[in-house]
């Protein structure tokens, strides 16, 4: 009946529109609410979150483009936020490695690779995309470790989690298509594919309130490190000092 489409259509719309404003909203209120804390490197997460965002929306709306067309739009997307949180994340662990640099050639010549080798052989471009994004995920995940080794925070451990739950989600389609030769898409169709469906809500929320939890962890470390270095320069002071006053009795009494 014309009536349930059109009900069904509305909801899906509803749904959509609901999922949409959580990718995008929850990294923007995490970056505003972190303006006093912090640091220069805070403006990447939030670019990077806001292509995962753009990426949402051309997935859940589906432009009038062929259907390759929107999945070359998406993967390209998906890769620089991808891309983007690793650049924010590196430079939390303050390392500085060409690999990064070559990450970024490689998303180049992968990401129209996929979508030919989907276009061609469809498994094969299915595995290589999901591969790629889990090569891609690890390398954030090994950079949070490095960051979470120099100083422990409970936001590190939550976008670790964050990065966790989507690469499982690549890991199994991945699987799926090599082994079962089953393209899994996301959706609410059944259990599996709302679970992908589903990692992506969880890891925007995971990492959004990781950063925030991060940036305070930063901002109380940064006034610890800040309040010891002007006691010890208090301290050296009052010692210059003392030394000083005995250095001009001894000089007086001589």
């Amino acid at each position: 009946p014309r009536g349930t489409v059109h009900s069904s259509r509305m909801d899906s719309l509803y749904q959509n529109v609901i999922v949409l404003t959580v990718i995008a909203g929850l990294p923007l209120l995490s970056w505003a609410v972190s303006s006093p804390r912090r640091n220069a490197s805070g403006f990447l997460f939030l670019l990077g979150m806001g292509f995962f965002a753009a990426a949402a929306a051309v997935y859940l709306f589906r432009p009038d483009l062929p259907v390759l067309w929107s999945a070359a739009i998406v993967r390209a997307l998906v890769y620089i936020s991808v891309l983007l949180i690793n650049e924010f994340v590196r430079r939390a662990s303050k390392k500085q490695r060409p690999f990064d640099i070559a990450l970024w050639a490689v998303a180049l010549i992968v990401a129209p690779l996929t979508v030919v080798l989907q276009y061609h052989f469809n498994e094969i471009g299915v595995i290589v995309h999901h591969s790629f994004m889990v090569v891609l995920q690890v390398t954030v995940l090994g950079n949070l470790v490095s960051v979470y080794m120099r100083g422990p925070s409970r936001g590190l451990i939550s976008m670790s989690a964050g990065i966790a739950v989507v690469l499982m989600a690549n890991l199994s389609q991945a699987v799926s298509a090599g082994l079962l030769g089953v393209v899994m898409r996301p959706g609410l169709d059944d259990i599996v594919s709302s679970s992908i469906y589903l990692s992506n809500i969880v890891c925007v929320m995971l990492f959004s309130i990781g950063y925030w939890s991060y940036m305070v962890d930063v901002s109380k470390r940064a006034e610890i490190d800040a309040r010891v270095a002007q006691n010890t320069a208090e301290q050296q002071r009052k010692v210059a000092e003392s030394v000083a006053d005995e250095m001009a009795r001894l000089v007086q009494e001589r």
